[in-house]
């Protein structure tokens, strides 16, 4: 409660601090083309089930796209309930492993991999526009330093997930240098023993993707597009709006950077924080000070329609619907067992 609270409180902060309307906003012209930007949302919930179900089929578990869909859905609907925007992929989880035969611990590691080449894909995209935004980020005043800080912090944290990521991918190969082997003994004695097996079993996972680059590439590709989508949704929303100040990279910045700190677990789906967040970037940029607040509390409009569909779909089948899992090798000669 204290979480959703916080986020109410939040959104409504940054309409207040802007000056916003959602009300007028909605009431425009144009805004039944938002509807175009709600249904647009829906290809990224279809990526990123995508994304998923290709990992799923490495490890044998054969799903349809349209149940990857349906889990994904409900995960997000949890995650509007649950602090930080990581909280649903612990339901989906659980619902995997609860309809899977086979492969349960397999499964439920395919939503912790995902999990990582999104954030993989958040961090490069954040890269990369974080450099191409640099003149605009050097020339801003000191009143605009947390702008400053927060896009710096995005920018440079995509070199710590690809250390991060790289480590995991040649840990064999780091088991060969005996200062590596001794500091990783050390530390598999002292963390609990279920943090150690989650990380050997995720180890053991990136392993077995090693040997499949194609889905490795894949799947990276997808959490591009995907975080790539969301910078062009939010464009989309801003343009339905009225807002003609601000470019596609401007967007793409300020989108980047507040789904990165949406990731802090501090409200039910980043809700609230992205809101403020990508307020303060719009504001920097001396966006409409009636838009600047209007824009992404649009968005998180479009994304409690979807968590609400999410919440449907639990409440008329999550509870007795079973996943039709095939028990044959899948196509990349992995056998379940």
């Amino acid at each position: 409660m204290v979480g959703i609270g916080l986020a109410g409180s939040l959104v409504h902060t940054t309409l207040m601090w802007t000056g916003g309307d959602l009300g007028r906003a909605l009431a425009q012209p144009g805004s039944p083309l938002l509807l175009f930007c709600l249904f647009f949302h829906g290809l990224v919930v279809c990526m990123t089930s995508s994304r998923w179900r290709l990992l799923l089929n490495v490890q044998g578990v054969h799903i349809s796209l349209a149940e990857a869909m349906r889990l994904t859905l409900m995960g997000f609907f949890f995650s509007l309930a649950l602090p930080g925007t990581v909280s649903g992929d612990v339901m989906k989880m659980a619902f995997v492993t609860r309809r899977t035969e086979t492969r349960k611990a397999e499964a439920a590691m395919t939503v912790m991999l995902d999990r990582i080449f999104g954030v993989f894909g958040l961090f490069t995209v954040s890269a990369v526009v974080v450099m191409l935004s640099l003149p605009f980020l050097l020339s801003l005043g000191q009143e605009y330093r947390l702008v400053r800080i927060s896009a710096f912090l995005a920018g440079s944290g995509s070199l710590g997930v690809i250390i991060a990521f790289l480590l995991l991918w040649f840990h064999e190969s780091l088991l060969r240098i005996s200062y590596a082997r001794r500091l990783i003994g050390f530390l598999a004695r002292r963390l609990p023993e279920p943090v150690v097996e989650k990380f050997s079993r995720l180890a053991c996972a990136i392993v077995l993707y090693a040997g499949k680059p194609g889905i490795v590439l894949s799947a990276l590709g997808l959490s591009v597009l995907v975080h790539s989508c969301l910078a062009l949704n939010l464009f989309c929303i801003g343009r339905v709006i009225g807002e003609n100040i601000l470019g596609v990279r401007d967007y793409f910045l300020a989108t980047q950077v507040a789904n990165a700190v949406a990731a802090i677990p501090l409200t039910p789906g980043g809700i609230g924080t992205r809101d403020a967040t990508i307020a303060l970037f719009f504001n920097a940029m001396n966006a409409s000070s009636d838009q600047i607040g209007v824009i992404p509390v649009v968005m998180t409009v479009i994304l409690v329609c979807w968590g609400g569909i999410g919440g449907i779909i639990f409440t008329l089948a999550g509870q007795n619907t079973e996943i039709p899992v095939h028990k044959t090798s899948d196509a990349y000669g992995v056998k379940p067992h």
